[in-house]
């Protein structure tokens, strides 16, 4: 007995000593060779383009590389490669090494990385705001997180605001923000008109500027690329950053934007709906941001002349006012094609 506490107190010493103690003496791991990270970029450097990319898969560097391959991987590699990566992150786990565990932060709710996204509205932001007044007026902030290190996680052992409801509204945020880009992409494409000659098989994008003005790109596009992309009018327009804070304090608009664009996540949106109305009194229009906000368009557009839906395709070969919808566009495209 008095051994086994010996024996294990001096496996205690050692992995303090040399943590990367795996069975192969200090300074292995998984059977391999752990060595600086700068003498590991020096051999990757040096490799030739064709010959000698094993000789890596033989060591470890001692730090986290995000690319750690600067190089194919030839197929003949592929399945010790993987093998080599998977222990690699492992290696990183057992160290704690700071750079890998700032990238286990990209899923909460509190890294600043979504800031750089040009595809994100900022809900985040919101949610976060949200749980900073829950917590008093004179609350410290919360965001962004100030330990972007998934290892120093200061919410780790925090009962209410915990580090797994944190990564869990990181989803929420995400998903919810999907669903206004979707409402968005698709208030985007309908204040489009789609000048279209079906001869060619040539489309012109006529946009709208900020002051209302009709914008007609040089650029044309074959019509079986970009008519299946001309989208159907939204359950409830996005266009600009008032749409969002408007839709984010209102329990149904906020339903139907979630109805149309949370997809595979469509069972939270009660959970997301009560989420928002319990903090819509915290949202504020400056931790929004819509990128290139649409502008409502002067063009004139129609009703489909095949069944009266709304209409921004518009025919240049017809001499008649003819505008079609997303679902009959082939079928009036039928009328100018010539004989076989």
């Amino acid at each position: 007995m008095n051994l086994d506490r010996s024996i294990n107190k001096l496996s205690e010493r050692l992995n303090n000593l040399y943590p990367d103690v795996n069975n192969n003496g200090p300074g292995y791991w998984k059977g391999r060779k752990i060595i600086p990270t700068s003498q590991w970029l020096k051999i990757t450097n040096t490799i030739s383009k064709t010959t000698g990319k094993g000789e890596v898969l033989q060591y470890f560097p001692d730090s986290y590389i995000p690319y750690v391959f600067p190089f194919e991987i030839p197929e003949n590699l592929q399945e010790e490669a993987n093998k080599w990566y998977s222990d690699y992150l492992e290696l990183m786990e057992h160290r704690r090494d700071p750079e890998y565990g700032s990238t286990k932060c990209y899923e909460c709710l509190l890294c600043p990385h979504r800031d750089e996204s040009a595809l994100l509205i900022g809900i985040h932001k919101v949610i976060a705001r949200g749980l900073e007044q829950e917590k008093g007026e004179d609350a410290t902030p919360i965001y962004p997180c100030p330990v972007i290190n998934r290892f120093e996680c200061p919410y780790e052992k925090e009962k209410e605001l915990n580090v797994n409801n944190l990564f869990a509204l990181g989803i929420i945020a995400h998903v919810t923000d999907r669903a206004f880009l979707k409402a968005f992409s698709m208030t985007k494409s309908n204040e489009t008109v789609y000048e279209t000659d079906f001869v060619t098989g040539q489309v012109k994008e006529i946009n709208t500027l900020y002051d209302g003005r009709p914008h007609s790109w040089s650029l044309e596009y074959p019509v079986e690329e970009k008519l299946p992309q001309v989208e159907k009018l939204p359950i409830v327009p996005i266009r600009n950053v008032n749409d969002v804070y408007t839709a984010l304090k209102d329990s149904e608009t906020l339903a139907k934007v979630l109805e149309q664009g949370l997809e595979e996540y469509l069972s939270e949106k009660e959970f997301i709906i009560k989420l928002f109305m319990n903090i819509k009194d915290n949202v504020r229009k400056d931790d929004l941001t819509v990128y290139e906000p649409i502008f409502a368009s002067h063009v004139q557009k129609s009703k489909c002349t095949i069944c009266e839906d709304y209409a921004n395709i518009h025919c240049t070969n017809c001499s008649g006012n003819v505008w079609l919808c997303i679902d009959h566009w082939r079928i009036h495209k039928k009328d100018h094609e010539l004989p076989a």
